[in-house]
This record gives structure tokens, sequence and C-alpha cells, in this order.
């Protein structure tokens, strides 16, 4: 699962503690797939 950096928008594939390696922040999005679910509505 990757996650991303709220604040210096990099990506981080290993999510070894609660904060950013790069810059220390604590806050982290999940990454979604890009693919849209297609739901049928009849």
């Amino acid at each position: 699962m990757t996650w991303k950096c709220f604040r210096c928008g990099k990506k981080i594939d290993d999510i070894n503690a609660v904060k950013c390696p790069y810059c220390g922040y604590r806050i982290l999005i999940k990454e979604r797939p890009p693919i849209a679910k297609k739901l049928r509505t009849d």
C-alpha cells in the first residue's frame, strides 16, 4: 500500500513510523488506485 505525505507530497511505500521520513510531518494520506468503480443504476 502506498502512502503520500500531506506536506511534501512524496510517496512512501513502507510505513514503519507514523511520520514522513523526508520532512517529519505526521499526516499521511492513503493513495487510492486511479481506477474508478462502475456501478449499475437500474
